[in-house]
This record gives structure tokens, C-alpha cells and sequence, in this order.
């Protein structure tokens, strides 16, 4: 039979209500009994380089805590699932991030990201999950009948790769409370030979999971009170809707990208940004809902009452005194101001208007034409493409235009990839 190196047993987990607390308690001690110091000082030096970081943008913190945890256990591969409810199956993990170094593969390009799986002994990770225990498998191609979890080999069969060494532990936040699970494929030796991980691999794994944990909470809580904040808003207006939220947040990230402004460039930058970009309507908390919700055209006065909410929502942000807030209350202020004057509600024009702004207000109107209203039909994206295009130097900035037309192809996998929230 496979020694599969359990560091929880199956008997144990099943008999006791799992205390991840308890179980790294012996950790450290086993470690220092071993005068490994050189793992020590590689986890301290871990922590401090992870501490010194604020930023709690969730795909930031996914890479980062992926990318450490592989180069520590010298991994070819990797994923962080998160625990997640499923309207099909109740609690599942969801692909969160997946990284693989022989196949070029990252969150952003891999078609399983946002897939979910069971919470159950059928896979390895769900058998964690489920058993908040530890795995390390020498070979996952040796697993037998009598193991009570699991390999799916069809990632292996469709992409050619070959999985081998696996080490899988829970992830666990502040209070305990189970996030998710971490999985490391194929440790390499120094020839880049796939080996097992070892049994300091098994006793650390602990340690970094909690670490990993206590990183995602934060990450998790941050992006927890901005959709808190987006359902506000669709409180008062059926159009604010997560999904249009990311969507104009997606395509204004992907016009920064090409212009290489510093707030894409630089990650803390980068998240304010998209924390302005998904909030850009929070103004229309201050807008009565009769008016929002109204199918039809809106009257001059209800129009003017509309056109407060970049105000109300540059209140918002500007009456709180945190350097975080300043880039949103921009975004907020000026996504309806126009190129040319005619925009709302201070009529700036050119370079009045804070960059930020300005690729809110492209984003913004491709992403509403694309859209299903109750008083329109979506427009075919080409159509959209030459209405921003017509209107390069007229209502939008030129270089935001052409930024946006040179990633043309991004953004309509990026409406299309979400085409049925969009109908």
C-alpha cells in the first residue's frame, strides 16, 4: 500500500472536530529539535517581506502567496481554491489561482479559474477540505483503490503535463474560520527532477498555510466591503449590478495596462484604481430609487437630479481622510465630465479631468451600450468600437481612445465572457 505521509490521520480527523490552532502548536518545536535554521530564517524572511506589503487586492495577494509557497517548497505548480458557496452543490472550492512553470500557465490565462469542485473525498483537495487535513503524496499516479481520495488525471491527459509529488493543507483565517485549500505539485531538485516533498516540507506547510490564511482573510474582508458596497447601490439602482461593476472595472484596467500609467504599473496604485473603478456610481445611493428605476425616458428635472450622483459619490470618498480614497473620489467625480466641456457636473474639459476619470468615462460608456437596459437592446460591440471611435477628441481623451482601440480584442472577451449576466 502507497504511503500517502499523512500528517493528520484519516481515524484522527474523523473522531475530532479539527483545531488547525492545536495542530501547528508542535510545529515549531519539531523544527528547532532538528536546528534547522536555514528554514527558519527563510520563513521569518517570508513573513517580514509579507508584512511590509498593505496591499489586499485579492489577486495580488492570490499571486504573491501562491508564488512564495512554490519557491519555498521548490514547486513546479500550484493552486489556492476558496471556499465558496455554489448555488449546484452548497460549499465547493473554487480554482481561486493556479500557477504551473512548465506550462506557462497563470490565473489570467487558464480557462479553470472560477471553475468549482465538491467538497468531498472524491478529489485530493476536497478530501482536505472536507478532513481539514494535511497530505503529502509521493506520486499521485500510485494512489490505489484503497485510498480514500482521489487523482483526476484529465488536466494531465488534455495538457500533456505530468503530475507527481503533491503537498495539500487547509487554509485557515484569523478566527479559525476554513478559507480554502492550498495545493503544491512537484517539488524539483536541483537537476529540476521531480521528487517527494519531504518531511520538514510536511512540518512547514503548516506554518506557511497559516500564513496564507491569515493573507487571504484580509484580502477576502477587503473585497467582502466593496461588494457590500456595490449591493448598496443596486439597492437603489437595478442597472449598478456586480457584474456591471467588474465589467467596467475589467475594461478600465485593461486601458491602463496599454497606457502603462503608474496606476497600473504600480500594484498599490493599481488597486485603488480598481477599488474607484467597480465603486465609479456609488453616488446613486443619494439618487431616490423612483427615479433610477423608472423604465422610460427621465424628464429634465429628473435628469438633473441624476446628474448629482458623481457629487454624492465624491462626498462619499473625500469625507473620509485616507490617502486610499483619493484616487475613487476622483473616479466618482469625473466619469460623466467630457473631453470637449459638455460633460457633468463641472463641465471640465482636456486635462482638467484627472486621468483616472477619463478612462472611467470610456469604460463606463462601452460597457452600458453593450448592455441589456429595459429601455434598449445591447449593441453590437463593433458599433461600440466606432462610436468611441468618433468620439476621440469629442467626448473621450484621444490617447485613452486609442489605447482602447488597440486592446479592442480584450475587452470583447471581456463582454463576451460575461454575455449572459449581460442579457
Amino acid at each position: 500500500m502507497v504511503d500517502t505521509r499523512k500528517i493528520h490521520s484519516n481515524k484522527h480527523n474523523a473522531k475530532r472536530k479539527p483545531n488547525p490552532r492545536k495542530s501547528a502548536e508542535p510545529l515549531v518545536g519539531n523544527i528547532s529539535e532538528r536546528n534547522d535554521v536555514k528554514i527558519l530564517d527563510r520563513l521569518v524572511s517570508w513573513y517580514r517581506e509579507a508584512r511590509e506589503s498593505s496591499i489586499t487586492d485579492l489577486n495580488y495577494v492570490l499571486e504573491r502567496e501562491l508564488s512564495g509557497a512554490m519557491r519555498f517548497f521548490d514547486a513546479d505548480a500550484g493552486t489556492i481554491y476558496i471556499n465558496e458557496k455554489s448555488e449546484t452543490m452548497g460549499n465547493g472550492l473554487r480554482f481561486a489561482y493556479i500557477k504551473n512553470k512548465t506550462l506557462s500557465i497563470n490565473d489570467f490565462n487558464f480557462n479553470y479559474s472560477n471553475k468549482v469542485i465538491p467538497i468531498n473525498t472524491e478529489s485530493i483537495a476536497g478530501y482536505v477540505a472536507q478532513t481539514r487535513s494535511v497530505l503529502s503524496i509521493p506520486d499521485v499516479y500510485l494512489l490505489n483503490e484503497s485510498t480514500p481520495y482521489g487523482f483526476n488525471k484529465s488536466f494531465d491527459l488534455s495538457s500533456g503535463y505530468r503530475s507527481g509529488s503533491m503537498l495539500v493543507a487547509p487554509l485557515f483565517g484569523y478566527v479559525s474560520n476554513f478559507l480554502g485549500v492550498i495545493q503544491l505539485i512537484n517539488k524539483n531538485d536541483e537537476s529540476g527532477k521531480t521528487i517527494p516533498f519531504s518531511m520538514e516540507d510536511g512540518l512547514c506547510i503548516e506554518i506557511v498555510a497559516r500564513h496564507v490564511g491569515g493573507a487571504l482573510d484580509k484580502a477576502l474582508t477587503a473585497r467582502n466591503h466593496t461588494l457590500n458596497l456595490i449591493k448598496v447601490a443596486t439597492t437603489f439602482d437595478p442597472h449598478e449590478t456586480g457584474a456591471h461593476a467588474q465589467r467596467v472595472t475589467n475594461i478600465g484596467m485593461e486601458i491602463a495596462k496599454e497606457m502603462k500609467v503608474d496606476f497600473y504599473i504600480k500594484i498599490q496604485l493599481r488597486e485603488i484604481f480598481q477599488h474607484g473603478l467597480i465603486l465609479h456610481d456609488i453616488g446613486k445611493i443619494g439618487i431616490p430609487s423612483e427615479i433610477l428605476q423608472k423604465n422610460g425616458k427621465l424628464t429634465e428635472s429628473q435628469f438633473a437630479i441624476i446628474r448629482n450622483h458623481p457629487l454624492i459619490g465624491y462626498n462619499y470618498f473625500s469625507g473620509m481622510e485616507a490617502p486610499f480614497n483619493s484616487i475613487p473620489a476622483e473616479i466618482a467625480l469625473n466619469h460623466h465630465e467630457k473631453w470637449s466641456g459638455n460633460g457633468y457636473p463641472n463641465n471640465k474639459s482636456h486635462f482638467q479631468i484627472p486621468l483616472s476619470g477619463r478612462i472611467a468615462a470610456v469604460a463606463d460608456v462601452c460597457e452600458a451600450l453593450c448592455s441589456r437596459r429595459s429601455y434598449k437592446e445591447p449593441w453590437p460591440f463593433e458599433k461600440v468600437c466606432e462610436l468611441v471611435a468618433n468620439e476621440r477628441g469629442k467626448q473621450f481623451d484621444p490617447d485613452v481612445v486609442d489605447a482602447f482601440l488597440a486592446v479592442r480584442e480584450n475587452i470583447y472577451r471581456i463582454i463576451m465572457r460575461d454575455q449572459v449576466q449581460i442579457s
